[in-house]
């Protein structure tokens, strides 16, 4: 009798792992399914703005941080390119830049070896000459 009793224990405690190794099988698949709906969705959304974009009269060449929530950026408007600060609350143009002297981003991601010192300097001297 107590062979018939270890033995059923012996098979409930078997059919519990089983059950257990079944609901972690389910739990990956139900994770492995939501990383890949996030990702389909992420590259779709990613898509869709940048056609959206594509036409655009506005475009950030290149941007650089300069503090916490500070930023100074490139920027074409139509056919202009200018320099402006922007921070948490406000966005104040710098300059105008000549269409010549900016650099853009090659498809690779870099910079035709310019430097963000350079464009500065440039826009510092025509802010000084205006005065």
């Amino acid at each position: 009798m107590h062979d018939a009793v270890r033995q059923g224990a012996m098979q409930g405690v078997l059919l519990a792992g089983w059950e257990n190794l079944g609901e972690l099988i389910t739990v990956i698949a139900i994770f492995i399914f939501v990383v890949a709906v996030t990702y389909f969705t992420t590259r779709f959304v990613g898509n869709y703005e940048k056609g959206r974009l594509r036409g655009s009269n506005i475009e950030v060449i290149e941007s650089q941080r300069v503090a916490i929530n500070k930023y100074i950026m490139i920027v074409r408007v139509a056919d202009k390119v200018i320099a402006v600060a922007v921070s948490k609350n406000e966005m104040r143009m710098l300059t105008e830049l000549d269409k010549d002297s900016v650099h853009e981003l090659t498809p690779g991601g870099t910079l035709d070896a310019i430097p963000f010192k350079d464009v500065l300097q440039k826009a510092k001297a025509k802010l000084t000459q205006k005065k």
